[in-house]
């Protein structure tokens, strides 16, 4: 599946690395540790349902959300949301918020349709006013405060105070107002100061802590977080889990002397003035702030991190936007060049994590030419919002993988996960590679560029066909690595048996492979039989679990895995010893893909969504059909698509969009002979409509990172091309080392 689902899981720590000063609510005492209360942290269970509960019940306004959390904002005061790593008690925490309401009757209504419940059987007198303990869908405990006379300001919930209960007011306040040097106060509730919005510290009496584990926190903002963490370690107090990251920013952990948690936090952006997910963006144009770099050799690299809000959907009239998130490698050159915007492959992969990785020595080279954009797209990385579909599946062990079964599966996913993220008021019919054709020309105008020069890869280059198509104007070059086109989002059978095929001779040619790498086809096709025939149980290792289980494997799911396997260089290097032992009886290999693979999720909807909108051909989808009759990989090469389209609901962008793009922007093709999933047959039939172009041909190259770093000699034709000299057909061999060892080691 051109790792569309499952790559959004490893980018999603890149959500919480960004630079940034903290929001303002309620300031302590000057000094060197100042420190401020931003807001409560509540461990939840149901990550949409909660987000549901406290945007549509109790004011708060979503600013960002991740798979693991999201970030809310009542006023200047925060709330994160932080989902449970497993099932806790619903303990409430000794840690809430109260909130100024003027109609409780009302309020009570509305959280009512979100799964509230009410602890108190009727309200207890406060001065002024009275109050009333709720819970959350999540078992945490917060308070509704009515005062007399009504404020007018409170038609919605407004956040009054963030409360903290203790066995020992006394001891608490020289806990909390002499060691952290904050404003605690004991006794009546104060109302929130309608000029200020700010939120007080309360601190109440309680017989005891709760025994069962804390699902909540107070907040405690700082703008030095290791200064900070000395100045209170002097004092005593210790942070056991050290440094982590989290939706606001770096935090770490303490408790105070009854037991409640409390996180030191120096907040990664200004939450205070954040836009929220969705709404228009205050101040229009793209803005900037520090960013470092850490690459895989130890080196710093400090480049930029910007943010450029866009339209969410240009094809209807409405004010809210998404966010792009992008890094900007500044040019060493004197005099730049046209800005080079990287777009990632998947879809659903990072431009920004491309450059935390492999990728930066190319990225560091090409700014010797000009500006290096590295963009996460609409739905991937640290663009906002994120579409991460968080429920997983478990498929029976004791029998071979069946598609339709497995199907039926992630379909129910699917549209529950569609519902969820429409709930969530996100567009996903606006996820689609026209807008983000449409985002790159957005960009291109706000770093203020007459041209840009894209370089994709993979998924990478269908956008960056969309935007020649879309925007030939604001283009000086593409560089297409590993194309597919407009209509070949599905792959053809045909292709990869061929592929497949040329792979077992080239395997076959290298001195010391000899049987293991005789004729592939058949070797496959007599296994497919075999398994068909008889399924084979094997026992395998469960990752992480310290136990083994049984697990039976059938002919899907050795199709399933062979495709996978071919999409690299190393494992195609393998597969000879692969096949040659399963001819002898070890199946163990298939056995631990096929378990992790029945153990599935769908990742980010940002996939499906870009797939299933790009469509297919009717006459392309029979040639599909009449092939997978008789493949030896059937429907496994492109599954689950298209079927499982019908759950996601997002409207086909139709033959416009899958039509031949015709272009005279120069470009530079770059495709490797071993690469089944983008195939040199599909660069050959789009190169055909471009009048200026060449063609890199990477000998003995897969997919991925062999199109672009397989060999020095790619980057410097990529250096060439950019800088406008004349780029001639070119034939670029890579070392065989990798193969024999590969081959080795499958058969063992």
């Amino acid at each position: 599946m051109r790792g569309r689902a499952r790559t959004a899981a490893l980018l999603l720590a890149a959500l919480w690395a960004a630079a940034g000063g903290p929001a303002r609510a309620v300031t302590a005492t000057a000094g060197p540790r100042a420190l401020e209360v931003i807001g409560l942290r509540l461990e939840v269970d149901d990550l949409p349902q909660s987000i549901r509960f406290y945007t549509g019940g109790l004011g708060f306004e979503l600013i960002d959300r991740g798979a693991a959390g999201a970030l809310l904002r009542n006023g200047p005061i925060l709330l994160s949301l932080r989902r449970s790593a497993a099932s806790s008690p619903a303990a409430g925490g000794a840690v809430h918020a109260n909130f100024e309401v003027a109609d409780l009757k009302q309020v009570l209504e509305e959280l009512g349709k979100l799964t509230v419940k009410v602890l108190e059987k009727r309200t207890r007198p406060i001065a002024s006013g009275v109050s009333l303990t709720i819970q959350d869908p999540a078992g945490n405990r917060q308070q509704l405060l009515v005062f007399f006379p009504h404020d007018p300001a409170t038609a919605r919930p407004r956040l009054s105070s963030l409360e903290v209960e203790v066995p020992d007011v006394s001891r608490a306040r020289e806990f909390y107002s002499g060691k952290l040097g904050l404003p605690a106060a004991a006794g009546a509730y104060p109302r929130a100061a309608a000029a200020t919005g700010a939120a007080a510290l309360m601190l109440s009496q309680r017989a005891a802590t709760d025994a069962a584990a804390p699902r909540s926190a107070l907040l405690l903002g700082t703008a030095d977080l290791a200064a900070s963490m000395a100045a209170l370690a002097r004092s005593g107090i210790e942070f056991p889990h050290g440094v982590e990251e989290s939706a606001v920013g770096r935090y770490a952990d303490f408790e105070d002397p009854f037991g409640n948690r409390l996180a030191l936090v120096q907040p990664s952006r200004p939450w205070s003035a954040a836009a929220p997910v969705g709404a228009a963006t205050a101040a229009a144009g793209v803005s900037y702030e520090p960013f470092a770099l850490a690459g895989a050799d130890g080196r710093r690299v400090e480049v930029e991190l910007g943010r450029l809000p866009v339209p969410e959907s240009r094809q209807r009239a409405t004010a809210k936007t998404v966010e792009l998130a992008f890094l900007r490698f500044k040019s060493t050159a004197a005099h730049p060049g046209a800005p080079i915007v990287y777009l990632a492959g998947g879809p659903g992969g990072s431009g920004i994590a491309a450059a935390k990785g492999s990728r930066l020595p190319l990225f560091l080279a090409l700014r010797e030419l000009a500006d290096v954009i590295a963009l996460d797209q609409r739905g991937t990385g640290m663009s906002r919002p994120e579409l991460t579909c968080s429920a997983a599946w478990t498929m029976p062990l004791a029998h071979p993988t069946d598609p339709a079964e497995l199907l039926a599966r992630a379909q129910e996913q699917s549209a529950a996960c569609a519902r969820a993220l429409r709930d969530d008021g996100i567009d996903l019919a606006a996820y689609n590679t026209n807008e983000s054709a449409d985002d790159i020309e957005d960009l291109r105008r706000a770093l203020g560029a007459p041209q840009v020069s894209l370089l994709g890869i993979s998924y990478g280059t269908n956008l960056a066909l969309a935007a020649v198509r879309r925007h030939p104007a604001g283009l000086r070059s593409v560089i297409l690595a590993g194309v597919e086109g407009p209509d070949q989002v599905l792959r053809l059978p045909s292709t990869v048996e061929a592929q497949l095929a040329a792979i077992g001779g080239l395997l076959q040619a290298e001195p010391g492979n000899g049987a293991a790498a005789a004729d592939l086809p058949r070797a496959l096709r007599q296994l497919l039989a075999r398994l068909e025939a008889q399924p084979a149980t094997v026992e395998v290792e469960v990752p992480l679990a310290h136990r083994k289980a049984q697990i039976t494997v059938g002919k899907f799911d050795l199709q399933w895995m062979v495709i996978q396997t071919l999409a690299s260089r190393e494992g195609i290097h393998k597969l000879p010893g692969l096949l040659q032992a399963m001819q002898g009886g070890d199946f163990s290999t298939l056995g631990s893909f096929a378990l992790a693979a029945r153990r599935g999720w769908l990742g980010s909807a940002m996939p499906y969504a870009v797939q299933c909108a790009a469509g297919v051909s009717p006459e392309r989808w029979r040639r599909i059909e009449r092939e997978q009759a008789t493949s030896l990989f059937g429907r496994a090469i492109d599954f689950p698509f298209p079927q499982i389209c019908s759950a996601w609901g997002v409207p086909d962008l139709g033959p416009e969009f899958r039509a031949p793009v015709r272009s005279e922007v120069p470009a530079l093709f770059i495709s490797g002979t071993l690469d089944t999933r983008t195939p040199m047959s599909d660069a050959d039939e789009v190169r055909r409509r471009f009048s200026r172009s060449a063609q890199v041909t990477i000998v003995g190259a897969g997919h991925g990172d062999d199109l672009i770093l397989s060999s020095p000699e790619i980057g410097q034709v990529i250096l060439r091309f950019l800088s406008g000299q004349a780029v001639a057909d070119t034939r670029i061999p890579v070392a065989p080392a990798a193969l024999q060892a590969g081959a080795r080691a499958g058969s063992r």
